[in-house]
């Protein structure tokens, strides 16, 4: 299954993220073991994972993404890759414990409040 359905008017370049799940290990072998981002581009999609793995797909032909084209078209593996590196540089990972730490005005906490996500009755 692919992010954007082949021969579709989809977007020219979309990036995904998966990290390592014990299942897909366990399911699937040592392909799934590491975080991982693919980049999907016309036909090709290229995945970099954390484990150093780096694999190529044109998609065009090989769906199934059983013939790994890193190898063959070295200059297209490189060119998405960058684009990967280029896009984690300009995307800071998210960072739970400095949203937790931010604080809200009497205004937000009593908007939520109206709205029902805070304890208490709706503000009259």
């Amino acid at each position: 299954m692919t992010a954007v359905p082949l021969g579709s008017g989809g977007r020219r370049e979309v990036l995904a993220e998966s990290y390592e799940n014990g299942q897909h290990v366990r399911y699937y072998g040592d392909m799934c073991k590491g975080d991982r981002v693919a980049v999907y581009d016309g036909g090709w999609k290229y995945i970099k994972a954390s484990t150093g793995r780096r694999e190529l797909y044109d998609l065009s032909t090989d769906e199934d993404e059983k013939a790994d084209m890193k190898n063959e078209a070295p200059v297209i593996a490189a060119g998405l890759e960058k684009r990967i590196t280029d896009w984690q540089e300009a995307t800071p990972l998210f960072d739970g414990a400095a949203e937790a730490s931010q604080t809200m005005s009497a205004g937000e906490m009593e908007r939520l409040r109206s709205l029902g996500y805070l304890g208490g009755s709706p503000a009259q």
